[in-house]
């Protein structure tokens, strides 16, 4: 605007005019520089493409075919090879199976890049150089017009302006014989008496028809500037018309032209390869699904089964050795078999169950080998942190700063040294809770490798980053189920305890956050994936409070992951105790009744056994009378609510602070703070007693189906029986046996009188 004010002031308007003009121009012919530079732009990018397609697809089809001859060569050698139905060797199935559809994916995509999208970017380029050369013509024919239009303006303003000067110049030539009219008629009035009325008629006449003429001329020149203008006001709007529609209109409609089919041409090669490149992802999705779900299916005891299975010849049972007795022997075949078989019915017996089993192994049989404390002992949740779990959870949820406060050193090496020469002393009550609490942390401190593996480290942080506690919930479950099966386990094992016991932070003052940092650098270990410790704290412990909060949302239940759980409130072991030893004498006692003295030793043990732990659950398990205190409301299903004054009958202890027993016909879980017992005489004595004399009369019973041989003589032995038919002893060659009488609490126990003597 500047440039044009100048020029405005130095030559005018038609001077700006011209300038003006001289700048359409240069835009015109600098808009066909630019399309034309566009359409090499497009040119170059569609050459690249078509280029990095067909390379693209040369690299697909190299890869393609390794990938073919890779499994094509496992293939072969797996043909030739026997091969069992085996769970390894179909999941070496599926792996080549989804390598080959692999290879047929990128061989398909390198057939792609190479013939369809390429041709079509060819085509692509032809079109739109024929394009861009049409677009240029009627832009050139379109600047043309413009240009036209422009002339006819500017040359409509020249006639304007000469027109104009004209009428400017009658004008001034009506105002100069206006005043010499004037001038004249004043000089005739001075003059009049002088001159004679011809000449002033003469003069008067003169000026008239000179101001005749020059009205004349002025409208004549008045009406040609008029007509000049209207003329000059058209083009100048015509002009701008033009202008403002080639500018506004023409332009995007010629680059529309020029690119006429140019983007719908690459967006259709990019969707081409989009849509083969999903079909490609998928399958690779669908193959690799299939391979998890045949690595899942692996199973060590299905594969055994097959090969036992395929070489049944092999591996099949030989005949049974014969008992081949020696001349004279009086022990036949049949009582050994069944001394073996007595034996390893109560073993299997005593290993179904954990912990009674180990506290009868650990009581009564010192010379088993015992159990390590670090190592696997065929139990899904390890025996320090099952044992430590269950002492806490019986003795320790009220306790006080449970976790946070130290033990004492020495118990803490007394207990761990206990644990690794395979023993359990958790198995009484005499123990310091923070003691066994410290064994547990050092216990996942002490791991070579932590409970969270590293490599889910940064993927867990990430988790901890999310605002939303719901999507942080799904995510921290998605990383977690990835774990290993052993791992979930005793994952979901630990976080449930420690739910069970921030549930009592009332009262041990342990919240979600304050176990999470006891527990938090013992689980996840940040500075071994080069973090620092201070810096990751805060994280970690957010994390274990998560998990602490919402196990069961993150871990999966039973139901998807079998597997021990975590039991709130356990079961008393002594009745676990009365159950086995329970069924222990009665097997043996099958297995044994009828048998002569001397193969009565094993079940004597058993029978034993089964009396002294009895006889110890009716002394420990008495019932009891108590009085409600306080007003208690049940926290949960398994415990009572009572009101003050209310009458309860207590069955057994089941921890410190919780009795077992019922109220209103409802059994659960009493605290002991909130009652008062009833000192008295157990309610379960006469029961002892009736228990007492029903065992010493089932010893008698037994006893008195082995009669007594004669005093003397001697027999011959007897001949030997067919191969077919097991011997079996007579009554005269049992040994000579006295009847006598027993006593519960005699040394000799299962020994006759003279015997014991």
């Amino acid at each position: 605007m500047t440039s044009h004010g100048k020029l405005r002031k130095e030559k005018g308007s038609l001077a700006e005019y011209e300038t003006q003009i001289k700048e359409v121009r240069g835009q015109l012919s600098e808009q066909l520089k630019i399309l034309d530079a566009q359409v090499e732009v497009k040119t170059q990018q569609l050459q690249d493409l078509s280029e990095y397609l067909r390379r693209r697809g040369e690299i697909e089809a190299e890869y393609a075919r390794s990938l073919e001859k890779l499994s094509e060569r496992f293939t072969v050698k797996t043909k030739r090879k026997e091969q069992l139905d085996l769970s390894v060797a179909q999941c070496w199935s599926v792996l080549l199976t989804q390598t080959r559809q692999e290879s047929r994916d990128h061989s398909s995509l390198s057939e792609l890049c190479c013939n369809t999208l390429t041709q079509r970017l060819s085509h692509c380029i032809e079109d739109t150089h024929r394009l861009a050369k049409r677009s240029k013509e009627v832009g050139l024919q379109m600047q043309d017009e413009l240009l036209k239009v422009t002339t006819e303006l500017q040359t409509a303003l020249k006639t304007y302006h000469q027109y104009h000067i004209d009428c400017l110049a009658a004008e001034g030539k009506l105002k100069e014989a206006t005043r010499l009219e004037e001038k004249q008629t004043g000089k005739s009035a001075d003059l009049g008496l002088s001159q004679s009325g011809g000449q002033r008629r003469s003069s008067v006449k003169k000026m008239e028809r000179l101001m005749e003429k020059r009205q004349g001329k002025v409208q004549e020149t008045q009406l040609k500037c008029t007509k000049a203008r209207n003329d000059y006001l058209l083009n100048l709007a015509a002009a701008n018309a033009s202008m403002n529609k080639y500018y506004l209109q023409d332009i995007c409609t010629l680059i529309d032209c020029t690119d006429l089919g140019y983007h719908l041409s690459v967006s259709r090669v990019i969707r081409g390869y989009l849509s083969n490149r999903n079909r490609t992802v998928q399958n690779m999705k669908n193959g690799l699904q299939q391979l998890d779900t045949a690595v899942t299916g692996l199973n060590q005891g299905q594969d055994r089964d097959a090969l036992l299975q395929a070489h049944n010849m092999a591996f099949c049972l030989p005949l049974r050795f014969q008992h081949q007795p020696h001349e004279g022997d009086q022990v036949t075949h049949e009582n050994d078999h069944l001394h073996l078989v007595g034996l390893s019915v109560a073993l299997e017996l005593m290993k179904s169950l954990k912990y009674v089993s180990m506290c009868i192994i650990i009581i009564f049989f010192s010379d088993f080998p015992s159990f390590s404390f670090c190592q696997s002992s065929g139990q899904q949740i390890p025996l320090v942190v099952e044992s430590c779990i269950r002492f806490i959870n019986l003795h320790g949820l009220h306790h006080e700063g449970i976790f946070r406060v130290p033990g004492s050193q020495t118990e803490v090496n007394h207990i761990r040294d206990a644990f690794e020469r395979g023993e359990d002393p958790l198995t009484d009550s005499e123990s310091d809770i923070d003691s066994v609490a410290g064994v547990l942390k050092l216990y996942f401190r002490g791991l070579e490798k932590p409970l969270f593996p590293e490599e889910s480290f940064c993927q867990l942080m990430e988790c901890v980053q999310m605002e939303n506690m719901t999507e942080k919930v799904a995510q921290i479950k998605t990383v977690v189920s990835s774990f290993p099966r052993p791992v979930i386990i005793v994952m979901r094992y630990l976080f449930d305890f420690l739910h069970h016991v921030s549930q009592y932070s009332d009262e041990n003052m342990m919240q979600p956050y304050n176990l999470a940092v006891c527990f938090g650098p013992s689980l996840l270990r940040g500075v071994e994936m080069g973090g620092d410790e201070v810096t990751l704290a805060p994280q970690i412990n957010d994390l274990v409070k998560t998990m602490i909060i919402h196990h069961e949302n993150i871990v999966p239940g039973p139901s998807e992951l079998p597997g021990p759980i975590y039991e709130k409130f356990l079961i008393n072991c002594l009745s676990k105790c009365v159950h086995v030893c329970s069924m222990l004498g009665f097997c043996v006692l099958l297995l044994h009744c009828g048998h002569s003295m001397l193969d009565f030793g094993i079940c004597g043990v058993f029978v034993a056994m089964l009396c002294i732990v009895c006889l110890y659950v009716c002394i420990v398990c008495a019932e009891w009378e108590a009085v409600a205190m306080f007003d208690y409301v049940a926290r949960s299903t398994a415990e009572l609510s009572f009101k003050q004054g209310d009458h309860l009958l207590l069955h057994s202890k089941a921890s410190a602070d919780w009795w077992r027993g019922e109220a209103g016909g409802v059994k659960g879980l009493i605290p002991h703070k909130y009652i008062s017992v009833v000192e008295g005489v157990s309610t379960r004595q006469t029961q002892m007693d009736i228990l007492i004399r029903q065992m010493n009369s089932v010893f008698k019973e037994l006893l008195s189906r082995h009669p007594p041989l004669e005093a003397s003589g001697s027999n011959p032995p007897p001949s030997s029986p067919p191969a077919s038919v097991p011997s079996v002893p007579s009554a005269a060659t049992r040994p000579p046996v006295k009847k006598g009488g027993f006593g519960l609490r005699s040394r000799g126990l299962f020994k006759p009188q003279d015997q014991q003597d």
